[in-house]
Parts: structure tokens; sequence; C-alpha cells
């Protein structure tokens, strides 16, 4: 993989969370319900994932979805919600129990 400018990596990021909600944007209303947006960075806590060259996956996933998130609510009307904002353990039942009670419609 070639390195990337950090500016082009968040442009990157910024269309890819573009795309993501642009279907929910543009066929809403004017009093439709806001788009719940539930990000899940995976691993996290004692589960590293991959890990290649001392970079870890949980590390890299959780600084991406951080990243993603900051995005979406910097440009999109959406509500995030992240299943974490830090180094923790979350089993898979929690996220899929978290994201479904909140009502998360991506």
């Amino acid at each position: 993989m070639t390195s990337q400018s950090p500016a082009r990596r968040r442009a990157l990021l910024a269309a890819a969370a573009g795309l993501a909600v642009a279907p929910w944007a543009a066929a809403g209303t004017a009093h439709a319900a806001v788009p719940k947006v539930y990000i899940d960075p995976g691993h996290g806590g004692t589960d590293a994932g991959a890990v290649g060259n001392g970079l870890q996956e949980k590390t890299l996933t959780l600084n991406i979805a951080l990243q993603t998130r900051n995005i979406l609510k910097a440009s999109w009307n959406v509500d995030v919600r992240m299943s974490r904002t830090t180094d923790i353990t979350r089993s898979l039942s929690y996220r899929t129990n978290d994201a479904n009670a909140w009502g998360a419609t991506i």
C-alpha cells in the first residue's frame, strides 16, 4: 500500500462517509427522521486484531472510525453512535444489541 498524505486520506474518508448517508439525505423530506449511523470499529481491548509492522488493527480501525464520526457530524444531518470510542473490549452481542436497541438505520 502506498502512503497517502493526511489531507488525501481525510478527503477520501469524507467522500466515503458522504456516499454512505447520501441516499437518506437526498430522499428525505423536511420532517423525516434523522438517520442513525452506528459505527463499529471492531476489535479493541484484549482483541488486537491483525498486527503487522507494529501496527494493531484495533488502533487503526478506531482512528478511522473516530475520523469518520467527526466528518459525518460536521457535514451531514445524522445522529452517530459508536460501539467504542476508546480501547475497550466489546462483545459481538453487545455491538449488535446496542445498534438494534438504539434503532440504527445504517
